[in-house]
């Protein structure tokens, strides 16, 4: 009997990180539906992209929507085009995106400290919470990560290799896609691995590994420049061309407020993102505690220190604090938890069957979490609609004082959205409530309203009147037929 050589079981699990992480990345991602508020609005907006054929001007609910660059929305899109208008589709690209990232932060580790490290890596960011929960969320942010670890692993690359100049230039064209899919915030993390790249290799300390030379490096990053303004400006650059006030918009509104106002109403204690990267690290947040101590006492630990260390000092003091803003720092805290596991000469951060076990809880969560009663969830409510309402023929309408891209995009753009002067108000409303029943009944016509209890109903009784039947109540959701004969 033969056994295999150590590069054959190197190989095994490889293959068997990558298989999990496709497993991983799409278990359950159709189960759930759209959450609001983030989920309903960027599938919505990706959907109505679709639907109007117009792809360099995000919508929601027909109006321009320009708060982020297209290149979410084109991801997600791209989803819905390939599967339908469902959930799977929805997170198909975010699910690659998620594999892509655990790929990268071990091609990172394998790069900066060795085989044994970039693997435990990629296992313990595969597995972490923050990344899971963010794998299985329609948002901007793991597109985000996945583009700047890509950016970041061609510039370690860059330093080992003959030709530097074309893997530095790589390294722009993928900060240029993470800044065509999030914006500013793409440069946060890259810029905190250049300054401390810069500054231990300064110190002589990787000059044994470096191949490239000044030259390359020099034409790399021109390169390099040039491959980030052509992916991620030119769209910035035309819509400001459309109309020059666009840039103050994203000045003040998009960068400015979000860092030093609340007028998003996201200001939280200070102790709010503390709390996030220890939770969001579970269940290696102790090892990476333990690898941050020991990680200054060489130079690739000093790296992953200052890129953990110098974005979260950043956003430790914007007022405005969001959970999947920390999304970026799980990789080099899962390189520190690498860095600071017992098991030195192993592949895996911990025993393949408790590896495994653990992943099977959290997937169970992950997809527990779809059948729990949530008034975010805009599948549930689409499915109580067509509970009340089973042929589906009716015309269905929204009286609410919250947003409900989500439930816009369960009907595929025809739901209708109300307000009511006297007690509901909303944004995005295309008609009141006297007025749809004004036409509604003129036109002898029956129809589905969804009213919150309580301001809702009271809008429907003074409105509607006996031409109103609750057909269904709860705590979070009430919904009417309304006669229009």
């Amino acid at each position: 009997m033969t056994t295999g050589t150590p590069d054959d079981s190197a190989r095994r699990e490889w293959w068997t990180f990558f298989a999990f992480a496709l497993v991983f990345a799409f278990a359950g991602q159709w189960v759930r539906g759209l959450w609001e508020t983030d989920e309903g609005r960027y599938s919505e907006c990706a959907r109505e992209m679709i639907a109007s054929g117009d792809w360099l001007h995000p919508t929601l609910e027909g109006r321009l929507h320009l708060t982020k660059p297209p290149g979410a929305y084109w991801l997600v899109a791209a989803g819905l085009e390939l599967f339908g208008r469902n959930e799977f589709g929805a997170r198909f690209f975010l699910g690659l995106a998620f594999v892509a990232s655990a790929l990268l932060v071990r091609r990172i580790g394998e790069d900066l400290c060795g085989r044994e490290v970039g693997s435990r890596a990629g296992w313990i960011f595969l597995t972490m919470l923050l990344p899971c929960a963010s794998g299985n969320t329609v948002s901007t942010d793991m597109f985000l990560l996945a583009f700047v670890l890509a950016a970041i692993a061609c510039l370690f690359r860059a330093w080992t290799s003959a030709h530097a100049a074309a893997w530095i230039a790589a390294s722009g064209a993928a900060l240029g896609l993470a800044f065509f899919v999030k914006g500013p915030p793409s440069l946060l993390p890259f810029g905190a691995v250049v300054i401390g790249w810069t500054i231990v290799a300064r110190s002589g300390a990787f000059a044994s590994a470096r191949r490239a030379t000044t030259s390359s490096i020099v034409a790399g990053a021109v390169l390099g420049v040039v491959a980030f303004a052509v992916l991620g400006l030119w769209w910035f650059v035309w819509m400001v061309a459309e109309d020059p006030e666009r840039l103050d918009y994203w000045l003040e509104s998009e960068v400015a407020d979000r860092v030093f106002t609340n007028v998003h109403s996201r200001d939280k204690a200070f102790w709010f993102y503390f709390a996030v990267i220890v939770a969001g690290t579970l269940p290696w947040t102790w090892l990476g505690v333990r690898g941050a101590r020991a990680a200054w006492k060489d130079a690739p630990g000093r790296v992953v220190l200052v890129w953990l260390a110098l974005p979260f000092a950043f956003f430790q003091f914007t007022t405005s604090k969001m959970w999947f803003y920390l999304l970026p720092l799980t990789a080099p805290a899962a390189l520190l938890a690498a860095m600071g596991s017992s098991r030195r000469e192993s592949l895996l951060p911990a025993p393949a069957r408790l590896l495994a076990a653990w992943m099977l809880v959290v997937v169970a969560l992950r997809t527990g979490f779809a059948f729990f009663p949530d008034d975010r969830n805009t599948k549930q409510l689409r499915d109580l609609i067509a509970s009340v309402e089973p042929t589906g023929k009716l015309p269905v309408a929204l009286l609410s004082g919250a947003n409900m891209w989500g439930l816009q995009f369960q009907f595929d753009g025809r739901l209708r959205y109300l307000t009511d002067p006297v007690t509901v108000t909303t944004g995005h409303a295309a008609a009141s409530l006297d007025e749809e029943f004004a036409i509604r009944r003129a036109a002898g016509e029956d129809w589905i309203v969804v009213v919150d209890p309580g301001r809702g109903e009271r809008a429907m009784k003074r409105v509607a009147g006996d031409g109103a039947e609750r057909l269904f109540a709860s705590d979070d959701w009430v919904i009417y037929r309304v006669r229009g004969k």
